[in-house]
């Protein structure tokens, strides 16, 4: 290596490491790639490439970044994971060296293809074009450099967002959890205040639950509980935020509308959980209802406290007047 192409690689390293910096400190996938988009053209002049990683769904790759006049743009060129020797062996691959392997009708003869690793294992390709990139060792290390801090970042992003995900859903029903409830109902009612609009807060809770798990067992309750949260989900819109409260308990945030409003649509979920049948092994449960409170932000409380305490007196009136019924908090006092 001549003088010239030392200091241009010793530039490049520190390229480099100051993308490694950044890229580990974003949070989202986004943001990282916007990093790579000022990095890698910079690293890689008169190269262009792209990033596939691997769709959670079918496991197949697809293309999530790319940068200069590359083929990695068009679909055709994904690198395919029955047979792209990177995928398959793990190991960065030059694809003009590759003759003695099966590589996918759609490789091109000048790329040099580095997996991108996890614990598990290849999760995506890191992909670099250009005529000199098979001839030039300095280049190809520093592709292998970067696919490794790449698939750090990205690695590590997506457990922390596993991570995350798993102490605001609940397990059994995949609902939020109250964690997630207290974190939505700030937000919520911080909107509400900046808008003038209201916020409806349903609570819910199952019928005799007690008795059925005492009876059918706490499996067939767990079915219950599953389908519940079904058509609850299926029952509110998509701005609207549904949350396991605890045990048999459930609460809904309606983000906007009237008082009114928020009664007649807690009367369709009640009338789609009375008419729910579940099959628990074979066994038939028909007997599945609910109460309901129902309180209006800024009607019945100001503050989540308030709100949340609305709602509960609510549901307490309807639970011990007969069950199976919807009370609203202005027909308990609180106005």
């Amino acid at each position: 290596m001549n003088k010239k192409d030392r200091l241009s690689y010793e530039k490049k390293l520190k390229l480099l490491n100051g993308m490694a910096m950044l890229i580990q400190s974003c949070v989202k996938e986004k943001e990282l790639f916007d990093v790579l988009y000022w990095y890698l053209p910079s690293l890689y002049p008169e190269t262009s490439g792209g990033i596939f990683l691997k769709n959670e769904n079918d496991l197949k790759m697809e293309k999530v970044f790319s940068w200069g006049d590359s083929k990695c743009i068009e679909i055709s060129c994904i690198p395919d994971t029955e047979f792209c020797p990177a995928v398959k062996r793990g190991r960065p691959v030059d694809t003009s060296k590759s003759d003695s392997e099966k590589l996918s009708e759609n490789c091109t003869g000048r790329a040099y293809c580095v997996p991108l690793l996890d614990a598990v294992g290849v999760f995506g390709i890191l992909k670099i074009e250009s005529r000199e990139i098979n001839g030039s060792r300095h280049q190809r290390g520093l592709g292998f450099i970067s696919a490794e801090f790449i698939a750090l970042a990205i690695s590590n992003l997506r457990l922390k967002n596993r991570l995350r995900k798993m102490t605001l859903i609940d397990p059994l029903t995949g609902l939020n959890n109250r964690r997630y409830l207290d974190d939505a109902l700030k937000s919520e009612i911080e909107k509400v205040k900046r808008s003038g609009s209201n916020l409806g807060v349903i609570m819910i809770d199952l019928d005799h639950f007690k008795e059925l798990n005492d009876s059918r067992g706490h499996d067939a309750g767990d079915k219950v509980l599953k389908e519940v949260s079904r058509t609850l989900k299926k029952g509110v819109r998509k701005s609207d935020v549904v949350c396991r409260f605890g045990g048999e308990e459930f609460i809904i945030l309606i983000c906007g509308g009237e008082y009114r409003e928020f009664l007649n649509r807690t009367e369709s979920l009640r009338e789609s959980i009375s008419s729910l049948s579940v099959v628990h092994r074979g066994d038939l449960i028909d007997f599945v209802t609910a109460s309901f409170g129902v309180a209006s932000l800024p009607e019945h409380g100001v503050d989540a406290e308030s709100i949340l305490k609305a709602a509960d007196k609510a549901l307490y009136t309807a639970k011990s007047s007969g069950r199976n019924k919807i009370v609203g908090a202005s027909e308990t006092g609180f106005m």
